[in-house]
This record gives C-alpha cells, structure tokens and sequence, in this order.
C-alpha cells in the first residue's frame, strides 16, 4: 500500500505517465481511487483469514480487525468527501445539504469519534466496541436510508468511485461494522421512529417553501413505510443477536 502510494507520487511529481504502466495499473488519473480500493478490500481480506486461519481469533484479533475495518472506512469515505468538495471547502459545505452526503459525513465523523473515544478511555485504538451505540445507530441507519433511497427509491446509477463508496460501500461497511463490532441489545422499541426524524426532515423541507407544490404524497407514504420497516428489521437484529450470545 505504501509502496503504491509512492509510486503515485513520484508519477506525478516527476511527471511520468508511464512509471507504472508495465503492470497496467494507471491509465488516467480515476484508476488510482479504483486501485486503492481494491488494495484495502485484499488487505481486510487476508487480515482476517490470516486471524482466523491461524487460531488467534480472539478478542485481541477483533479489535485489531476493528481498527483495520475503521481505518479503512475513513479511508475511502476521506476519498470520497474530497472528491465531492472539488478541493474546495465553501463547494463542500454547500453539498452538506444534501443529505446523502451529509449522512456519510456524519459517518465519518462518527467514527473518528468512536476511535479518538477509545484511545482517550482505554488508551488502545484497537478497543471494537462503539461507546455511544444509540447515537452510532442513527448515523448507521442514516447511511442505511441512503442506500435505499438511492437504489430503490430513485433507482440511480454509480457513475463513478466517489458514488459507489457513497451510495454502496460505505453503507455496507457501516451496517458491518455495527453488525461484528457494537453491542447488542442496546436498541429500543421506538428507536426507528427516531433514526426516521433526520431523513424525512430532508426529504419534506425543500417542498415547504412552495406549500408543498409537487409533494409526491403516495411517494412519500412508501418511503416512510420502507425506512420504518428497514428500521424494526434492524432493531428486531439487535433482539435476537442478544438473545444468542
């Protein structure tokens, strides 16, 4: 990975296009994001098996597994974030209204959060276990929402690496890290009506201005009812993970 970074750099600064097209690897400026990915993707991959295989799946391995998970997550949604702010930040800002975007930045920051808590309190990064699950859940299921508005409500296409981090990826990573990683049981019944109130703040307000001209109420009905039941599913997850263990 260090090693692809610094081949990066050196292509760009001493302005060779071809350093490493021996191995194919860089025809235009987008393969590098793609390239990464799949380097981090590998590098989670043989972490785990090399932990599992080995016998050493302990504790010790799951949180180690945390933080490489987490690390990576911040990683690409870094990627991301930045490619959507143009390297601007006012250009940034301005797409924090959009929700899609703000819940992955919420994400980020969470997170960012659950680490810089760990490594205060328990003097280890490596501690798997999120400190404020409750609010974690909010922005897990935020990511989640964005997933299904993005995929079967409005039925878009990723165009590029940016949007299938965003819209597919990070929600994954998110739901995974919440599903290996958190407590269980931590969830209450009215919970998904509260994980609902941000979502359909951004959903309802644009149409307030025009008193609601263009409002696609059965549209809105659907998507209330398919967020709340992807809201229960995952709290009825939470019950019977508990129950298990």
């Amino acid at each position: 990975f260090i090693g692809l970074l610094l081949f990066t750099l050196l292509k760009n600064i001493l302005n060779l296009p071809n350093v490493l097209n021996l191995w194919g690897l860089f025809k235009n400026k987008s393969d590098f994001p793609a390239l990464l990915l799949k380097v981090l993707a590998a590098a989670a991959v043989l972490y785990a098996l090399d932990g599992l295989l080995s016998g050493k799946s302990g504790k010790g391995f799951i949180g180690k597994f945390a933080f490489l998970w987490r690390i990576t997550f911040l990683i690409l949604e870094g990627l991301a974030l930045f490619a959507v702010s143009r390297k601007n930040l006012s250009s940034f800002i301005k797409a924090l209204s959009d929700f899609n975007i703000l819940a992955n930045f919420l994400c980020f920051l969470c997170i960012i959060a659950v680490l810089l808590w760990n490594a205060v309190k328990y003097h280890s990064f490596t501690k798997p276990a999120s400190p404020f699950p409750q609010v974690k859940g909010i922005f897990t299921f935020s990511l989640i929402c964005v997933f299904i508005i993005f995929h079967f409500i409005n039925k878009q296409n990723m165009t590029n690496y940016a949007s299938r981090i965003l819209y597919f990826i990070a929600p994954l990573m998110m739901l995974i890290d919440w599903l290996l990683f958190d407590r269980k049981g931590e969830f209450r019944f009215y919970d998904p009506f509260i994980w609902l109130i941000l979502p359909l703040i951004f959903w309802i307000v644009p149409y307030i201005p025009g008193l609601f001209a263009g409002f696609d109420l059965i549209l809105s009905v659907k998507l209330f009812i398919i967020l709340l039941a992807a809201g229960f599913i995952i709290f009825a997850i939470d019950k019977i993970i508990k129950n298990r263990t």
